[in-house]
């Protein structure tokens, strides 16, 4: 069992790439998703997310890692079609002693292509905080799993997963868009289970003149219950 040469490769090249750029501090994104079926219906998500931020030397004098925040996602979903899904839920986020909470709709549907599984979500949330306007998001996200052999991926077997997601914003007056990429290397250690390690790169203030790039090192682990 070999870890594919070639997505390794992809990789280096696509973080020398934004490399390039004017890049914001970024760190890693370490997550924990759990799926329980409560039903032959409904399934609910849980998803823990922690952001650690690699402070570089620069104009301050710190450097080193930096906790930045925690958030909780609770997501119920139900069947809405042939390998889709519809559902809704509430993300609780924890960031410097301040509580803020998020209402999430989405829409989800898989489709396969032979070996290659394409995935299209539809999201909309509303995020609230105390002392802060509201901000309204719509999303779209596009995502590709490939297996690095066979129609399919089994116990023990790599894969290939790369997404790209479009968040228009809006808060009090200001409206921007933000876009990330995904490129990440996964693999099945158990039935259910996933490992998947990789760069997320968000670009934000596109329709600003100061934009910024974050590059994050993505580490998730998918728990069936």
């Amino acid at each position: 069992m070999r870890i594919p040469i070639a997505f390794l490769y992809v990789l280096c090249v696509c973080m020398n790439g934004v490399a390039q750029l004017k890049n914001e501090p970024g760190g890693s994104i370490i997550s924990f998703n759990l799926n329980k079926s409560l039903s032959s219906q409904l399934q609910l998500n849980a998803k823990w997310e922690s952001r650690i931020l690699l402070l570089r030397q620069g104009a301050s004098s710190e450097q080193g890692l930096q906790y930045q925040r925690s958030d909780l996602e609770l997501i119920a979903t139900v069947p809405a079609g042939l390998r889709a899904k519809a559902g809704g839920g509430l993300l609780l986020r924890m960031q410097q002693g301040r509580l803020q909470y998020r209402l999430v709709q989405q829409y989800a549907l898989v489709r396969t292509h032979g070996p290659l599984k394409v995935g299209h979500r539809f999201r909309a949330d509303q995020q609230f905080a105390a002392g802060r306007p509201p901000r309204f998001r719509l999303r779209y996200r596009i995502s590709a799993q490939l297996p690095f052999s066979g129609e399919k991926v089994d116990i023990k077997e790599f894969y290939f997963k790369a997404a790209n997601e479009y968040l228009p914003t809006l808060r009090a007056a200001n409206f921007d868009v933000e876009i990330r990429g995904l490129l990440v290397l996964g693999f099945v250690p158990a039935t259910g289970h996933k490992l998947e390690a990789g760069l997320d790169a968000r670009l934000s203030g596109t329709l600003l003149a100061s934009q910024s790039l974050q590059n994050w090192l993505a580490l998730s682990w998918y728990i069936p219950l």
